[in-house]
């Protein structure tokens, strides 16, 4: 049902998956807020340092980044 879900949404009205691709991009810089001691006591680098990633580096890691959404638009994400 969730992939119908996202398949549908994800052709026609892009726009509803957004909170949906926010919401995984910050679980994504708490990951790395956790997982690397720079990142550590620094949740807003860690942000920009997700969003560097999806941008510059590797823009095919995760499928949400492939959907060709605005990458490292994480304004407010925090």
């Amino acid at each position: 049902m969730a992939k119908r879900f996202e398949q549908y949404y994800g052709r026609y009205y892009r726009s509803a998956l957004y909170p949906y691709i926010r919401q995984l991009d910050r679980s994504l810089a708490h990951w790395a807020y956790r997982k690397y001691k720079k990142q550590r006591g620094h949740l807003c680098r860690a942000t920009h340092w997700i969003a560097r990633i999806s941008r510059l580096r590797d823009s095919k890691l995760f499928a949400h980044w492939q959907m060709g959404v605005r990458r490292g638009s994480m304004a407010g994400a925090v």
